[in-house]
């Protein structure tokens, strides 16, 4: 029996929640402290933005690339080397685990940043337009994100890990290129 087959076996054992918050749910801390550091990041670039004259309309999308920047930045490399011992066999680092792990960083990534990317934007645009301070206008955005996602982000986090392990057992049943 293989990993993904034992993953899936537990899954459906478990649960799918119960399980992701078991695999996935120590990485909350990671999450809340990345978030902290991004909601930081956007709310000083919002105000000094905003105090520099920076039209609402460039503003929104910039304060969202330093927030996204600064999260996933920060994010990723605790992450990585908190599973470190997962991409390696007999001390030694494995190419095909660290594609792995890429694949399922990659989803994670696509997963949280579809959404968020659009609705940050729109809604500092708005709060922007309100009247609301882009420094004000950012916590009212971020902080919500932070909480939601620090309980979500187990949940897509496993969905990544088991996608791409089924991603690349998938990709090994393809037969060879004739020659």
């Amino acid at each position: 029996m293989n990993s993904l087959e034992k993953e899936i076996e537990l899954m459906q054992k478990e649960g799918f929640l119960k399980r992701a918050f078991k695999v996935k749910g120590k990485n909350v801390p990671h999450m809340l402290l990345s978030g902290g550091l991004a909601i930081a990041a956007r709310y000083f670039y919002a105000k000094h933005a905003g105090e520099a004259g920076m039209s609402d309309e460039a503003l929104a999308p910039m304060a969202t690339l330093v927030d996204i920047g600064v999260f996933w930045g920060t994010y990723l490399p605790q992450i990585a080397y908190k599973e470190r011992k997962e991409m390696k066999e007999k001390g030694k680092y494995v190419v095909s685990k660290i594609a792995k792990k890429v694949v399922a960083f990659g989803g994670l990534f696509g997963q949280s940043e579809i959404f968020y990317t659009g609705i940050s934007i729109a809604l500092q645009y708005t709060f922007q337009k309100m009247e609301i301070s882009p420094e004000n206008a950012s916590l009212m955005i971020q902080i919500p994100a932070v909480l939601f996602f620090s309980g979500a982000m187990p949940l897509m986090e496993y969905s990544s890990k088991v996608g791409s392990e089924y991603l690349f057992k998938a990709f090994k049943k393809q037969p060879k290129p004739y020659k």
